[in-house]
């Protein structure tokens, strides 16, 4: 696979005299008028048929701003599975153009606003065809366009983020168009309690990301019925008590869980490390559990690979706990200021910890030159921290000298 990056700098006063061929992606700038006058010249062109000679599928990360040159690129690269499109100001025979791409499997729009029919010219010319992951921002949701989303009849994966207006109308789109038994992931912001009942029916439906203060118990209570949901990222949720989010406990098949400004405390925590015993994933961010809440919860989460606890009141007891957590390969404390520097070198008993993250921390010196000499640890993070940064220059230069013997045994 080759990555082609088109990067819009109308600001900037760099041209397109380098493409420099680095890792195997394609890396090209442009300034719109500079652009036209090359490709006038067929500089462009020449570019695009030797990389159609390759006869290989691409990835388009930024495309271009003028239709015309969309059009182009649409033609040139027939292909492209994968397309991330960002434009200040689009136009609709742009979104016209992508929705001839037939090949397309995933797609992304970021734009200051995409206007009624825009959706619907993407969903109606893809429809039918091969479209799995579709992201769109910034989207006014009480566009008529957003209707055409039921077009889309291979849809596993859709993620909307527009805040302040209803999500009813995507909602419906979403339960009664042709993806509704493909549907397995869904990332909404702004649903109501109505919506949750109504994305409980999915049957597919395994991950679910959820930003809304709309929500009540009633509807955590509706989305905690989707017994085969696997991963639940939840965020801002100022209306649903800890009675409700107690509900998750209920989702035994739950592997990730990622709560964010809710109201979990020291029960809901304890209810779901003792019923979701497969649990390999846990983000907890400005949430009410507390020490006591931790040191009667860890015991439970044997199976834990992932755990992030930004900015926590945990100390050293907490810490020596997680450190019993066998599995565990990511581990982020960062802002977890009441654990004391020399409690950190108990890390080093994670022996399968890859990436640590200690930010804004109290962690030594002495601490860190223990951790970085851990065999599997691949990547530390400790911005803000009073400790030597030449201690971790020494762990990337022993990293990269272990990598590069593993390429030449290999």
């Amino acid at each position: 696979m080759i990555y082609f990056y088109l990067i819009s700098t109308r600001h900037s006063n760099n041209g397109m005299d380098k493409l420099p061929l680095e890792l195997g992606e394609f890396i090209f700038q442009y300034v719109g008028s500079h652009y036209q006058m090359r490709m006038a010249k067929g500089g462009i062109g020449g570019f695009i048929e030797a990389v159609l000679a390759l006869r290989l599928e691409f990835t388009i990360w930024n495309v271009l701003n003028e239709s015309d040159d969309m059009d182009v690129f649409v033609n040139a690269f027939p292909l492209v599975q994968k397309l991330y499109f960002c434009d200040d100001y689009p136009c609709p025979s742009q979104f016209k153009a992508i929705g001839r791409m037939k090949n397309l499997r995933k797609l992304e729009i970021e734009c200051e606003r995409i206007r009624n029919d825009d959706v619907a010219h993407i969903c109606q010319g893809l429809s039918r065809h091969l479209l799995e992951d579709l992201n769109l921002t910034n989207v006014h949701s009480a566009d008529p366009g957003l209707d055409s989303l039921q077009y889309l009849t291979n849809l596993r994966k859709f993620a909307i983020h527009c805040y302040g207006t209803p999500m009813g109308p995507v909602v419906y789109a979403l339960c009664t168009g042709g993806s509704f038994y493909k549907l397995e992931c869904l990332i909404l912001c702004d649903i109501n309690d109505e919506d949750c009942k109504a994305i409980s029916g999915l049957p597919m439906l395994r991950k679910l990301n959820i930003n809304s203060d709309y929500v009540t118990d009633e509807g955590i209570t509706a989305m905690c019925s989707i017994t085969k949901l696997e991963s639940l990222e939840l965020s801002n949720l100022d209306n649903v008590s800890s009675e409700g989010l107690l509900q998750i406990s209920l989702l035994r098949g739950l592997k990730t869980l990622a709560l964010d400004e809710t109201e979990f405390d020291n029960n809901c925590l304890l209810a779901v490390s003792r019923n979701c015993s497969v649990l390999e994933n846990l983000n907890m961010v400005s949430n009410r559990v507390t020490n006591p809440g931790w040191y009667n919860a860890l015991r439970f989460l044997s199976n834990l690979k992932t755990l992030i606890v930004h900015y926590s009141d945990i100390d050293d007891k907490v810490l020596w706990g997680i450190c019993k957590l066998v599995f565990l390969e990511k581990l982020n404390i960062s802002g977890c200021t009441n654990i004391t520097p020399e409690a950190f070198s108990m890390i080093v008993s994670l022996q399968n910890l890859k990436i640590l993250t200690v930010d804004y921390t109290k962690i030594n010196n002495k601490s860190l030159s223990a951790i970085v000499r851990m065999p599997t640890l691949r990547r530390v993070g400790t911005h803000c921290c009073h400790t030597d940064n030449k201690i971790l220059k020494s762990h990337a230069f022993t990293y990269k000298r272990k990598y590069l013997q593993w390429i030449r045994h290999l």
